[in-house]
């Protein structure tokens, strides 16, 4: 349901209520609407930074993967992406290791582990938000989340934080209800093993030492195998490291002390004793019967090499292969093994560098302990990195592994998927996030929006553009890319002159850095096949502002071409023109000099904004060279040179500093609004002030848009909306940063106090633009802090809300204008049968109606339409529509059986009108039958009559349908319509397709 419109109802007053969405302004004022909040373009990419160390957990949705993550600049965070049973990611990455308000903790958190309970997720992590980043003493920390990927413990649970020790490698495991968490403990004499139980409701209790012997206890895995939990870690012996395991209950006891599982039996087969070189990094799978795979690297056959070995372990610590199982041994080093059970076989991968790059391989290992695939399985023949071996869990016959990949120092998550029968899925990847999309504007082309945005999907920013209906429905999801520069680019900037649009952008690096725009259709198809070189020169050139009229455009720009004099910074400008994409350069005249731009006075000026009265253009900047900052404007006449005031005048005398201006134009006066500092040297109101288009002040005195004491609100945006002002603006009132608005008349009164909530979510709302789509109602557009990227969202506000309505019967008899939406409606008249319109109705033959679209939409199909009703050529329809298309089908209901003299009926109101002659109910736009004899043809036609009425109804055909022969009795099925005859409307029958007429003699 999306915002538009004029007026205020009760109906729409419950709705709104009923829904949430409904503003109430104090005071004897129209009420606002406001849509709901969508994002522009929810899309996904590999994840910026580093993303390495992979654990994964299946549940019967699919898998939850999480692995630490460095998108942050400052530290690293433990993240999560859900994937699908077929190894696919399903929507974006999200922080785990967070802090309430969604923002990940501070320092590092590594090494997570996850295990599924049966109705949660416990991930854990080895944490430091409670030392200094890098002193390294970590605690051990964990989240459950649910299976929607809610964080349900945002703060994190404390598993073990033991002051002046350092806890990592935390592992997980579920009995079904529980957790079982193990972890490694540096004592600073030796490390040791430790557990902890962890309940289904997030509270963790009775830690206790696993492994505390003496000597080193390192790099603990632990499963559950249906009746115990077996626990596997590498123990640093005489010379080397071995395998060990500990049997532990399911209260957390320990059920089977420590016991060797890398065994030498040569001397003793009874009594086997450790083998020689080093068995470290194990893992562990639960396989049939409670019997665990434990896998691990091993260096029993050369200390210059390692290889794959394992041994499989019953339920309660029977050794099954006291000489242990040879998984792969060859040439070269064999590293990090990870091993999942498929119900059939167990699967083991490892990385490969027997020669470099190195590759990821695998095996499958049946029950009996037998390798099934000599030499290996292929996984993955991209370079698997050192820092992080892989992980593999197991759902529906079928294995996931994931491991971390290094492309140009940049670590990310891969994953294939592997079945029972040794079939490998493509290599994807799977830390992908959501983009950071930190700058943005719109423009209203009189049937559309387009959105135009900044979009990092990859390792440079670029900039997209979408469509969105009036009602706030995204065209053209993920949008289109503008330019394939190499370049960065940033700050995007659109306007609509009437015939085109044109799209501006910041390309290059923050200290050398050009302005560059492309004219673009309405369509998305691009005027200009390489983009027009618009402000260029020394330094940067940067936060462009656009303006239209019918002959072309106004761009203004922050220029730092002259940075070398005192760091200055200017206001520039050049005109496009709309035909030939010229660019134009425009100048200014100081003491007798001619030089470029609008501005180039001593000190800096930043962020302008530009409009137009048609012919001429007023620019506003802020301005630094008094005091404090300040707006100032110029104007420029319609051949861009500036007359007034040389470098520009002041907006405004009042004290205090004012800064981002925005200026729009109703049609006969220009309007500024900017932040403003009169009240509170730290905290900006929102002021404004009318200005003629000769550059004389309206008001006397500034217009106090919103001066809420004590709360900062900045950042403005203005737009003209055909009868009123709209100003949105950051607003700080309630802690984080909110998107609030005012309405403001042309009279330059401000209709709501204090403004109204735009958007209201916890995680911060930041710097909005507003488009103007129509009669009080505009788009706007904000950035939302979702940790760690700024999203692109919007909502539509005006003065109505789209009404859901149940029935064609009570869409048709509501209020032309009146924004609705309809779902779930079956198509009586396609697209495909009658060209750029369809018909729909309800199924109880009551009502039709008509939907003009040029959207494919065959008979039988259901389709959703939110559209504005009018009545066009004496028929209901719903205009200006969205419609979307079900991939399901329906069932037409049968024609409705009329006389000729029936057809079309009686006028219902002023704006149900009736055909000559007619009365009884409206049938227009239902599917009827009807039956009469020819009397003559024409060209995609034929009159027909019945003898119930003096006149004849004509009998649209469409194309292919052969006409019946004059003086033969038909029935005909089809939709009823009218036409505009002498006196109002006559009857008319639409036929769709051959069948629908029918010849009886």
């Amino acid at each position: 349901m999306k915002m538009f419109g004029i007026g205020i109802s009760h109906v729409r007053l419950a709705l709104g209520l009923m829904l949430g969405l409904y503003i109430a302004l104090a005071g004897p004022v129209s009420a606002i609407d406001i849509g709901p909040e969508t994002q522009v373009a929810g899309v996904v990419a590999p994840e910026l930074g580093s993303q390495d160390t992979p654990a994964v957990a299946a549940w019967p949705g699919g898998y939850l993967a999480v692995y630490q993550d460095k998108r942050s600049v400052t530290d690293v965070d433990v993240c999560g992406v859900f994937i699908d049973a077929n190894g696919n990611p399903i929507g974006e990455s999200f922080v785990i290791s967070t802090v309430t308000g969604g923002t990940g903790a501070t320092n590092d958190q590594l090494a997570p582990s996850v295990a599924f309970n049966g109705t949660n997720f416990l991930v854990v992590w080895a944490d430091n938000r409670g030392g200094v980043a890098g002193n390294q003493f970590y605690q051990i920390y964990g989240a459950r989340v649910s299976t929607s990927g809610t964080v349900l413990d945002p703060n994190g649970l404390v598993i073990s934080n033991v002051a002046g020790l350092r806890q990592y490698s935390p592992e997980v495991a579920s009995n079904g209800t529980d957790w079982e968490v193990v972890w490694q403990r540096d004592t600073s004499i030796t490390l040791d093993i430790y557990g902890a139980k962890v309940s289904a409701a997030g509270v963790a209790s009775g830690v206790v030492g696993i492994s505390t012997s003496s000597g080193n206890d390192e790099s603990p895995a632990i499963v559950w195998n249906g009746s115990y939990y077996m626990v596997v870690f590498q123990k640093s012996g005489e010379a080397d490291y071995d395998v060990y395991g500990v049997i532990v209950t399911s209260s957390g006891a320990i059920y089977k002390p420590a016991f060797l599982l890398s065994t030498d039996p040569a001397i003793d087969p009874n009594n086997p004793s450790m083998m020689t070189g080093a068995q470290i990094s194990p893992r562990v799978a639960a396989g049939p019967g409670g019997m665990c795979m434990v896998v691990w690297q091993d260096s029993r056959n050369t200390d210059t090499a390692t290889d794959v070995y394992g041994v499989r372990v019953s339920a309660t610590g029977q050794l099954y292969d006291v000489e242990n199982l040879p998984i792969y041994v060859a040439s070269g080093s064999q590293e990090t093994p990870s091993v999942g059970w498929d119900g059939t076989n167990y699967l083991v991968a490892w990385r490969d560098r027997a020669v470099l790059p190195a590759k990821l391989y695998g095996t499958r290992v049946d029950r009996d302990g037998f390798v099934l695939d000599s030499p290996f399985i292929t996984l993955s023949t991209t370079a698997p990195d050192r820092a992080s071996g892989s992980c593999a869990a197991s759902l529906g016959g079928k294995t996931l592994v994931l491991w971390a990949v290094s492309v140009s120092s940049v670590l990310d998550v891969y994953s294939c998927m592997v079945t029972s029968d040794a079939s490998v899925s493509a290599e994807r990847i799977v830390s992908v996030g959501g983009t950071d999309q930190p700058t943005y504007q719109a423009a209203f082309d009189g049937t559309n929006f387009v959105v135009v945005w900044t979009d990092r999907r990859a390792a440079k920013s670029a900039v997209y553009a979408a469509r969105v209906t009036p009602f706030g429905e995204v065209l053209t999801p993920g949008g289109v890319l503008i330019s394939s520069s190499t370049s960065e680019q940033k700050e995007p900037a659109i306007c609509w002159n009437g015939t085109m649009f044109l799209v501006t952008w910041t390309e290059g690096t923050t200290s050398d850095s050009d302005i560059k725009g492309v004219r673009m259709n309405s369509d998305l198809s691009m005027i200009d096949s390489t983009p027009l070189i618009i402000g260029v020169g020394d330094w940067a050139q940067y936060a462009s502002s656009i303006a239209g009229n019918s002959t072309g455009f106004m761009v203004i720009w922050t220029d730092t071409k002259q940075a070398s004099m005192a760091n200055q910074t200017d206001i520039m400008g050049a005109r496009v023109n709309a035909a030939t994409g010229e660019v134009t350069r425009i100048s200014t005249t100081a003491f007798g000099v001619t030089v470029e731009g609008v501005c180039n006075e001593t000190h800096d000026q930043y962020y302008p904004s530009v409009a137009s009265d048609g012919s001429n253009w007023l620019v506003v900047w802020q301005d630094m060279r008094g005091t404090t900052a300040d707006v100032y404007f110029a104007r420029l006449n319609s051949t861009g040179s500036v007359v007034g005031t040389v470098n520009g005048a002041k907006v405004s005398t009042a004290t205090g500093a004012k800064m981002s201006p925005s200026v729009a134009f109703d049609g006969t006066r220009y309007m500024i609004a900017w932040a403003d500092y009169r009240n509170d040297t730290t905290k900006a109101d929102i002021y404004g002030v009318r200005m003629t288009t000769t550059g004389a002040r309206v008001d006397a005195s500034d217009i106090a848009i919103c001066s809420v004491a004590g709360s900062d609100q900045s950042s403005p945006s203005i737009k003209w909306a055909g009868d009123r002002y709209f100003v949105a603006w950051q607003d700080a009132r309630n802690g984080a940063y909110q998107i609030y608005a005012a309405r403001v008349s042309a009279a330059g009164s401000v209709t709501d106090s204090g403004g109204f909530f735009v958007s209201s979510g916890g995680s911060g709302e930041i710097k909005p633009k507003l488009a103007a789509g129509g009669t009080n109602w505009v788009l706007a557009l904000y950035g939302k802090w979702v940790y760690p990227v700024n999203k692109l969202y919007m909502r539509t506000m005006g003065d109505q809300l789209a009404l859901p309505l149940v029935s064609v019967a009570e869409t048709r008899t509501s209020p032309n204008g009146r924004l609705i939406t309809l779902s779930g409606k079956v198509v009586t008249a396609g697209t495909t049968q009658l060209s750029g319109r369809l018909y729909v109705e309800d199924g109880d033959r009551t009502a039709g109606i008509c939907v003009p679209t040029a959207v494919s939409a065959g008979e039988t199909a259901i389709v959703n339409v939110t559209g504005i009703l009018a009545t066009v050529g004496g028929e209901r329809q719903i205009t200006n529509a969205v419609v979307t298309v079900s991939p399901n089908t329906g069932t037409v209901p049968a024609p409705f059986g009329l006389v000729l003299s029936s057809l079309g009926g009686g006028t219902m109101s002023s704006a149900i009108t009736g055909v000559i002659d007619g009365g009884g109910l409206n049938n227009l736009g239902l599917l009827v039958r009807v039956c009469g004899k020819v009397i003559s043809t024409g060209s995609g036609y034929f009159m027909m009559q019945d003898g119930s009425t003096s006149s004849d109804v004509k009998v649209a055909c469409p194309a292919g349908v052969t006409l019946p022969t004059v003086g033969k009795t038909v029935g005909v099925t089809g939709i009823s319509s009218c036409e505009a005859a002498t006196g109002g409307y006559a009857r008319k029958l639409l036929a769709r397709k051959p069948a629908d007429i029918v010849t009886f003699n």
